[in-house]
């Protein structure tokens, strides 16, 4: 894909925002279910982070928890381009 049809593609500042805003509010919240991982369009990470908390009877949720509290504050401290370059426009799935 050429760099015009990558800049007609891209995202307006506010919708950004409000992608990074909420996939931090979930993440913070309800990190041990992987739900942000959704929201950011990473589904299979998701899964994984879901499946970690379900199949290991909880005994793993507090962990996945932390990470999910971890990567929310990371999320909403991030400014909007930096968000954009390494969650939208980037491969991170991870941190």
């Amino acid at each position: 894909m050429n760099a015009e049809a990558r800049d007609s593609q891209r995202l307006p500042d506010h919708e950004v925002k409000g992608i990074r805003l909420t996939a931090g509010v979930f993440a913070v919240l309800f990190g041990a279910l992987g739900i942000h991982k959704f929201i950011l369009g990473r589904p299979i990470t998701g899964l994984i982070t879901l499946l970690v908390s379900v199949l290991s009877l909880g005994k793993l949720a507090p962990l996945t928890a932390l990470l999910g509290i971890i990567e929310g504050f990371l999320y909403i401290s991030l400014s909007n381009d930096a968000f954009r370059r390494h969650y939208i426009d980037g491969d991170r799935r991870w941190f």
